[in-house]
Parts: structure tokens; C-alpha cells; sequence
């Protein structure tokens, strides 16, 4: 049989220290829609986790509730996505080349700089108060 997998996204950095709670939502099948056969670290990401299944309709179950709320007490009550391994390749894009702006005339006559302030104070008569 071949294994399923989708990827568990959300986690905090602390993975394994929050393992057996994960894994325990994602094994009861009332909680998270669908029984998982294992869960395995990301390999290029900490805050990601593979969820690995053997029944198709599990992990279709699982994909369609997308997000899960988990508590993990340490850490509140904390907002996972899963999504399907292929949807989490990145593309790469070649960046869109913008055209470079044109200097506006208003936008100049608005930087003018501000009037300097002094902060010298000035020389007081003898008994008379500052008033700052």
C-alpha cells in the first residue's frame, strides 16, 4: 500500500516538545476527520509536520476541514492548515519589472524642510521664573 501524505502547517517551533498532541488530534478520527498512520517532521521547515496516511478517504476527509483547530495548551489554542504536498511546492515567478516612477512637481514643493527650533534658552532676569 502506498502511503498518503498532507502537510500540517501553523506549528510552533517547539515541534517536538507538542508531537503527542498533534498526534493524538490527528489519530481520532471525530476530531480531525480522518485517522493518520504517522506524523513525520518537515524536512526543510520547523514549523510544518507531513501527515502520512493509508486510507485515501481519511486523508480526503482530513483536506476538506483544511483548518484545525488544536488545543495544545502550551501554546493556547492554535490554528493548523493542512494542505496537499503538491500545493506546497513553490513556483518560481519571474517578478513583474514596474515602470520607474515620474517625480511629481506637488509632491517636491511638499518636502521642504521644517524651520529649525532652538533649544538655547534665553538669559532671564534675576528672580524672575522660567515659564516651560
Amino acid at each position: 500500500m502506498e502511503e498518503k501524505s498532507l502537510v500540517l502547517e501553523g506549528l510552533p517551533e517547539d515541534f517536538h516538545r507538542i508531537k503527542a498532541k498533534i498526534e493524538l488530534y490527528f489519530r481520532n478520527k471525530r476530531r480531525s476527520g480522518g485517522e493518520i498512520s504517522e506524523i513525520r517532521e518537515h524536512p526543510d521547515d520547523k514549523r510544518k509536520a507531513l501527515l502520512l496516511y493509508i486510507k485515501e478517504e481519511d486523508l480526503k476527509k482530513v483536506l476538506e476541514k483544511r483548518i484545525h483547530k488544536v488545543d495544545l495548551k502550551l501554546h493556547g489554542s492554535v490554528e493548523l492548515t493542512v494542505k496537499l504536498t503538491e500545493d506546497t511546492k513553490i513556483k518560481k515567478i519571474k517578478p513583474q519589472v514596474l515602470p520607474k516612477p515620474e517625480t511629481c512637481l506637488v509632491l517636491k514643493s511638499l518636502a521642504a524642510p521644517a524651520p529649525k527650533v532652538s533649544l538655547v534658552r534665553q538669559p532671564t532676569a534675576a528672580g524672575q521664573k522660567v515659564g516651560l
